[in-house]
């Protein structure tokens, strides 16, 4: 290897590292502004294995946004849905250091929807930062329960402030268990959460958009 080569990759190596401490910061003061303690290096190693991850899912969200309306259109007698549900979470690290998410949040919720009353909410979350005061969640195991145990299963996507607690995203229904089984639906979602380091986070989230089956 010449001198000139060994130069470039020396550069490169350089530009590799900065940005690897430039990530690490940002997933460092990320998760400090959501839950005000600190985390070990060791721990801050395995994340940043994964960080590149929110591309990919910020990515989705931004398709997902794109493909709402031909997806609203093509699904035969959608009739008009909304959701008001009350939530709580408990966030934690994965066990499974090969896990792609930063986070894991686990939801449970109570609420009224249109012809569901009461709807029961479950699903687990993937969260990654999008910078240091805002998170990319979503979830492909969202789960809305009716009294009789009938279930809708829906996809979800969005963002969560930590600075302000506003939740923005997007559902995505698919299917589910006995009258909803050919159930199909899509809309918006919006909501806030208050974050606590001890008890977790607790919020409400409103679906508005479409719900047939």
């Amino acid at each position: 290897m010449d001198a000139c080569q060994a130069i470039q990759c020396r550069t490169f190596a350089i530009l590799d590292e900065r940005q690897a401490v430039e990530d690490d910061i940002v997933v460092s003061t990320s998760v400090r502004n959501l839950y005000h303690r600190d985390v070990s290096i060791e721990r801050w190693a395995i994340l940043m294995r994964h960080f590149p991850l929110h591309r990919l899912q910020l990515l989705w969200l931004a398709l997902t946004v794109a493909l709402l309306p031909s997806m609203v259109s093509a699904a035969p007698k959608l009739a008009p849905f909304q959701a008001t549900i009350n939530f709580t979470e408990q966030v934690r690290f994965p066990t499974d250091p090969s896990s792609p998410c930063l986070l894991l949040g686990t939801i449970s919720g109570l609420g009224t929807a249109t012809k569901i009353d009461p709807v029961y909410l479950a699903s687990t979350d993937c969260i990654v930062p999008l910078s240091p005061t805002v998170f990319l969640f979503s979830s492909q195991q969202v789960v809305l329960t009716d009294q009789n145990g009938q279930q809708i299963w829906a996809t979800y996507g969005g963002t969560l402030s930590a600075e302000t607690g506003v939740i923005s995203g997007l559902y995505f229904i698919h299917g589910g268990t006995g009258r909803y089984a050919t159930a199909v639906g899509a809309g918006t979602i919006s909501g806030f959460e208050s974050l606590n380091p001890a008890t977790g986070g607790t919020g409400q989230i409103q679906l508005r958009g479409t719900l047939s089956y």
